[in-house]
């Protein structure tokens, strides 16, 4: 048995998707397609070169700024969007020191406003954007072995994600609410991992 966790770099590029057309010039900030997060993950190797495991990533692209407009009056937002995702993982051992990784996975999607003006007495805080969907990911890992049983690994890898979109903020009701049409969201890009394993 084998656990391994530690943290990512993404570089996300989002594209909506319609009736199967997938259009890739979707607009976001720049600064969101970079992601940074963590992952956790348990591999139990059925011989030497197989082995099959559980995990769970998260990663948050961020974007903010400031506006000020005199010295004490100010506007203060943040946007984040959050990826995560639970899944099933396959490796497969090269040698001792390069592993092949096949994961399939169920990933939520979220995006999150935060906004602060100096003249009110309560920050804005909401969530505008829910998903859930269904991808994958491949990867190649090299581990360099610290001792018998730890080990620092280093991963690159891509990944892909189809996000049904269920519920988005409407500013009217001041709440979330159902998405009625069928809107589907991709989320793909490079990544890589910087972690630690240790073998019982």
């Amino acid at each position: 048995m084998e656990f391994n966790s530690g943290a990512t770099y993404n570089n996300f590029i989002y594209s909506d998707i319609e009736d199967g057309e997938v259009n890739n010039d979707k607009w976001v900030r720049e600064e969101l397609n970079e992601g940074r997060g963590h992952y956790f993950e348990g591999t139990y190797w059925l011989n030497n070169r197989v082995g099959l495991g559980l995990g769970y990533q998260k990663s948050i692209s961020t974007w903010d700024s400031i506006e000020y407009y005199d010295e004490e009056s100010y506007r203060d937002f943040r946007s984040d969007y959050n990826l995560s995702s639970s899944y099933g993982r396959l490796a497969y051992r090269l040698n001792n020191n390069v592993n092949l990784d096949l994961a399939l996975g169920n990933y939520s999607y979220s995006e999150d406003y935060y906004a602060d003006y100096s003249w009110l007495e309560k920050d804005s805080n909401k969530k505008v954007l829910i998903g859930e969907g269904y991808g994958y990911r491949v990867g190649k890992e090299v581990n360099h072995n610290l001792s018998e049983r730890l080990s620092l690994n280093t991963k690159a890898f891509y990944q892909q994600a189809k996000i049904n979109l269920l519920e988005s903020y409407d500013n009217d009701k001041g709440s979330l609410i159902e998405i009625e049409e069928d809107k589907v969201l991709g989320i793909s890009g490079l990544g890589i991992s910087l972690g630690v394993s240790y073998r019982f």
